[in-house]
């Protein structure tokens, strides 16, 4: 097997279970063999002495229970069992010798047509799964795209789960497969001194984790690996220097952020340099050397000339990072982002009828053909394509453009030329519900109701190399209606050589 391929495999092995809205709903109790401390649905489970841990979930509302496991792949010699209420975090650390199987009675097996009785579950990715990634220390963005992939679950296989025991007691069997006990540990519930009384087993745990990518071949993959598991994490940048850069004027102002090293890390050695912006100038220098220690934070300021801003807008400051945790050794590059650089040419289209059952799933004209020239019969009379330019606070405004407004979809296209193949991010705010598609391809969907903030969702998608098509359908119930939408490259700058238009191009 290729070691890439294996890597990615190995990868899948590890299961994170995570159960939301259980908080007051359930009643969750150990089964034999387990020895627990605080049971309860945050549960925290001290020692187990046998090979299986079984938990008995019991809806006490079916009505609002819902069930699913997520995986959350790492070391195959090393996994992470989770079970949490509405606050998901890691719950428990378990050293395991080969791998981990979920065992589910016969009964349950027949509800979701896709499992059988006995079967290895993966399920799809929640907000949950993110939560409890982030509270270890490798939040879900930073993992490589490959691994995200290969750690997308069976939704099928979840929906019949959440079915199966919206209406029955569910019996999980996590069976560990290798001997001896396992020991589990709460981290969430340590407190400072006992944190650091444990620390030296975190980090072998976290040079057991290293093993798994000591021997993959691709360089950009062994980084990225690495700085999902060992991961620097940086604040934001603030000071006076972002303010004037932000409005496009010239000024002498400060620059500063955190930079934190994970409190289940290595100490780490780090070097970091600053790549200013053109125009920028600081007597002090960019590059600096610090150690960290586990857990510590600290705060990095100086001086900064800005001489020729380029423009008011989104600013971005590259920095390279070389860190040595206690002998392993990694480079990363990172972008710290500040203000914004919205996409302001639109042309929209509407309104159209909003069934809130099935508007995800009706389709109108705009969604199988943009045509600038077409007129469409709508609920309230003939409607056209025209364009329209976003507000100087980002927010394209569809309440006082389109007509009426309650209980109706609009369109929203633009285009975006991108002088290269590259990976973008569209942070955004929206209100109420919307669809989004990337060159035909439905990249994005969310059915709600809530007003427009800034940065509150972002979608991912791919630019081909020359014109990009971006279109979104905006739904709306009552209220405002509209939608603020930017675009940025990996290191959250706003990617170079971007043109955007109102109207399709000709290439």
């Amino acid at each position: 097997m290729h070691r890439t391929t294996k890597l990615l495999y190995l990868l899948t092995l590890t299961l994170v279970v995570v159960q939301p809205l259980f908080a007051a709903d359930l009643t969750v109790s150990p089964s034999e063999g387990v020895r627990t401390q605080g049971w309860s649905p945050d549960i925290f489970v001290d020692t187990l002495s046998s090979r299986t841990v079984s938990l008995s979930i019991t809806p006490q509302k079916p009505e609002k229970t819902s069930l699913s496991l997520k995986c959350l792949g790492l070391d195959p010699g090393d996994y992470y069992l989770v079970v949490s209420g509405q606050d998901p975090r890691v719950v428990s650390q378990g050293d395991l010798a080969s791998g981990v199987q979920v065992t589910l009675p016969g009964a349950i097996g027949a509800l979701a047509e896709p499992l059988k009785e006995s079967t290895d579950l993966w399920f799809e990715r929640t907000e949950e799964a993110l939560a409890v990634s982030e509270d270890f220390g490798y939040p879900w963005e930073s993992i490589p795209t490959p691994i995200r992939n290969a750690l997308t679950a069976v939704r099928e296989a979840g929906e019949g789960l959440e079915k199966a025991v919206a209406s029955k007691s569910i019996r999980l069997r996590v069976t560990p497969v290798g001997a001896g006990p396992i020991p589990l540990t709460s981290l969430s519930e340590l407190t400072p001194e006992e944190i650091e009384s444990r620390r030296k087993a975190l980090h072998e745990d976290t040079r057991k984790l290293i093993q798994l990518v000591s021997d993959v071949d691709e360089p950009a993959i062994r980084r990225e690996v690495l700085a999902a598991l060992i991961p620097i994490d940086f604040s934001d940048p603030r000071g006076s220097a972002l303010n004037l850069a932000a409005q496009g004027k010239t000024g002498k102002g400060d620059l500063s952020l955190t930079v934190s090293n994970h409190r289940s890390n290595p100490p780490a050695e780090v070097h970091l340099d600053f790549k200013l912006p053109e125009g920028w100038k600081t007597e002090e220098g960019t590059a600096m050397d610090f150690s960290l220690a586990p857990g510590e934070s600290r705060e990095i300021q100086f001086p900064c000339e800005i001489v020729a801003p380029s423009g008011s807008g989104r600013v971005c400051i590259p920095v390279e990072a070389s860190l040595d945790f206690d002998g392993i050794k990694y480079k990363t590059r990172t972008g710290l982002g500040y203000g914004h650089e919205f996409i302001r040419k639109w042309s929209i289209i509407g309104p159209f009828a909003f069934n809130p059952d099935s508007w995800l799933t009706d389709s109108f004209p705009p969604e199988k053909e943009v045509d600038m020239d077409a007129a469409y019969q709508g609920p309230d009379g003939k409607v056209q394509w025209k364009q329209l330019d976003a507000e100087p606070n980002g927010r394209l405004n569809l309440l006082d453009n389109i007509h009426p407004t309650q209980g109706r979809i609009a369109y929203a296209a633009t285009w975006l030329y991108s002088p290269k193949a590259q990976d973008v991010t569209f942070p955004m705010g929206y209100d109420d519900g919307i669809q989004a598609w990337l060159n035909g391809e439905e990249i994005y969907e969310d059915d709600r109701s809530g007003a427009i903030h800034l940065e509150e969702f972002t979608l991912e998608g791919r630019l081909k190399k020359g014109w990009n098509q971006l279109l979104f359908s905006v739904s709306n119930t009552a209220g405002d209606w509209g939608l603020a939408c930017e675009i940025r490259d990996q290191l959250g700058g706003t990617p170079k050589g971007l043109e955007i238009s109102a109207t399709p191009p000709k290439e």
